[in-house]
Order: C-alpha cells, then structure tokens, then sequence
C-alpha cells in the first residue's frame, strides 16, 4: 500500500526534478499536487491523505474566497500567505479568515507539514497556535531529499500518534 501524500506547492513542476523525483522514485508515496489554494481544499474534502505538506506561498485559484482574501493582500503570495490560511482554516477554524466547511475526519495537526521559503522565525506564532505541524525551510544547495525527509517525518509523526491514541 502506498502512502497518499498532497503537495501544496505551486511551483512543484519546475521543482520535480529537484524535491518531488526522491519522492516518486521511492515508490512508497502516491504524490498528488494542489497548485493553489482552492484545488488544496478541494482535494483535502475529497481525499484522506497521509501527509499534506504546504507551501505558505501560494495563489488562490478560482474559488471567489481565497481570491478575495488574495486581492486584499494586493496580489501578493508572500503578504497573502495563503498556506498558513488554509491551516488555519482545516486545524483552528475560529482562527482563520475563510470558515473551511465540512472538514474531513481524518484531518489533524500531525498530518501537516510545512515547507517553504519562509524562516520558521518569521511563523513562530501561527506555528505555536497551530502546534503539532512539522517545519523545513527550503533553502539553496539543500539535499533533494528535504521533501521526502519532510514526508517521512509527518508519517512517523501521525502513526506514532495514532499508536497512542491521538489523532
């Protein structure tokens, strides 16, 4: 059985080569991509996924809602944040800006991760108030292998977590 893993992130097809190849190649992960927000959620209703990893820096898509919320933030990816919205809207609903309705059981902090440009300095409080989510910066001249290091942790993570009765 495959692991199935989403990957929030909209440059993932320039980036295949360098973070999604390990993945792909070690055969254990079905690797599904959301290239924006609004395909995120559609996937995270309609999917149980064993990991979801988001980017912070994402486009809407079409969804009339993230779009607002992007146009707010002046067409910006990095003022709009829009992976950490999605967080909060899945992990900590009376926290985020768009109310996520019908969110899936099987959704819970130790399934998250978190893998962007961003440095975990600069997200300290929404990672305190979110808790639980895994953290990798991307930087330059990192391993190929962050992404699927990232992956492998939130698995860990969520089955360890199940083993003792959490979510």
């Amino acid at each position: 059985m495959k692991y199935k893993v989403l990957w929030i992130e909209d440059g993932a097809f320039v980036e295949v080569s360098n973070f999604a190849g390990p993945v792909l190649i070690s055969k254990k992960y079905d690797l599904q991509v959301a290239l924006n927000a609004s395909d995120a959620v559609k996937k995270i209703k309609t999917t149980e996924f064993d990991a979801v990893v988001v980017d912070i820096r994402i486009p809407p898509g079409d969804d009339p809602e993230w779009e607002t919320l992007y146009i707010k933030s002046r067409h910006s990816k990095i003022e709009a944040r829009l992976g950490i919205e999605i967080l909060f809207g899945l992990l900590s609903p009376k926290d985020s800006a768009i109310k996520i309705a019908d969110i899936p059981h099987w959704v819970s902090p130790k399934k998250f991760g978190i893998f962007t440009v961003e440095s975990e300095d600069g997200l300290k409080k929404e990672l305190n108030e979110l808790g639980g989510i895994l953290f990798k910066q991307k930087k330059t001249n990192m391993s190929n292998s962050a992404l699927l290091d990232l992956i492998e942790e939130i698995i860990g993570s969520s089955e360890q977590a199940t083993k003792k009765g959490g979510n």
